[in-house]
């Protein structure tokens, strides 16, 4: 290992690794602000989850973290039904 490599690594990561494993490589958590806007509304009138996901084009997982993003900023509130809402939109 080089003394930078070394250096960075005892600076910035707080465990050793030998192996490293990407969890979710394959998604994509960047948002547009617009669909941010549009999945917020949708959350608030109680769309399920897997229909906000594929109204935005995006996977269940994406929408998931999206969820836990909002949540935890406060800009979206726990609501009746969770995931699932409380509407389905028809089809």
């Amino acid at each position: 290992m080089s003394a930078v490599a070394g250096s960075l690594e005892r600076d910035y990561m707080k465990h050793k690794r030998r192996y490293i494993y990407t969890a979710l490589e394959e998604l994509n958590f960047h948002w547009d602000m617009q669909d941010v806007w549009a999945f917020q509304e949708m959350w608030e009138r109680g769309w399920d989850c897997g229909q906000i996901a594929e109204k935005l084009g995006r996977t269940q997982e994406e929408v998931a973290v999206l969820v836990i993003d909002r949540a935890n900023k406060g800009e979206i509130s726990i609501r009746p039904g969770g995931w699932f809402g409380t509407k389905r939109e028809e089809k």
